[in-house]
């Protein structure tokens, strides 16, 4: 056990002293290269370690020169990068990496991440406004019965759609939007509600989201 624990120390010894080298390189320095090309080879051989140095590696730079400026909030640029390292863990083994810095396909990554963010931002404030010109309509004094029993039966008619819907939805699926939006449970609490980390959790609801939007829309599940 000591002896384990022993070249464990040395191997993070060694490994912080290659990567402040290795950081010190430009991205198409060939040592840099050659290093991304070994640890690519050692993930897709079973080493557990070669993610984990990618990440330390690329991190860094993936958010201070991709997703903080884009996204301008700090919060959505960490969800962002532990995101964009969730995708890549799962495209590694079968990717095709050219002749250029594992960055660069992280860096293609974090945008396309970002554009997602940003896309969903937009709708969330689109619904939002319309929610509120909603809100604002009801509030108004309504002299009309007729016209409030118009409203309020398509309130009721709204909340069966839902309802509809989110019983015809993917177990899973439901149970992710019924934790985040119905219980408003934190993210870290769903993820580990559905024993799953908190990046793949966002993508989950994402997802069913979608599912829900077009169940209510008469499209179907997917």
């Amino acid at each position: 056990m000591l002896r384990a624990l022993l070249a464990l120390v040395v191997f993070v010894r060694d490994t912080a002293a290659q990567l402040g080298q290795l950081l010190a390189l430009p991205l198409s320095a060939p040592e840099r290269l050659l290093w991304d090309r070994a640890r690519v080879a050692d993930f897709r051989g079973g080493d557990r370690r070669a993610f984990a140095l990618i990440y330390e590696a690329y991190a860094g730079l993936l958010y201070a020169r991709v997703l903080l400026p884009a996204l301008r909030q700090p919060a959505l640029a960490e969800d962002a990068l532990a995101d964009t390292f969730e995708r890549a863990h799962g495209s590694l083994r079968s990717v095709s990496i050219a002749d250029r810095s594992l960055f660069f396909w992280l860096a293609r990554i974090a945008r396309n991440r970002a554009l997602d963010m940003h896309r969903r931002k937009q709708t969330e404030r689109r619904s939002e406004d319309a929610l509120q010109a909603h809100a604002a309509h009801a509030l108004l004094p309504e002299p009309d019965p007729e016209s409030a029993l118009g409203l309020r039966d398509e309130t009721e008619l709204n909340v069966r759609r839902i309802d509809t819907a989110l019983a015809r939805l993917n177990p899973r699926y439901r149970r992710a939007v019924e934790l985040r939006l119905l219980e408003e449970q934190p993210r870290e609490i769903c993820a580990q509600t559905l024993e799953v980390t908190v990046p793949t959790f966002d993508v989950l609801l994402l997802r069913a989201l979608r599912a829900l939007r077009r169940l209510m829309h008469g499209a179907g599940e997917p």
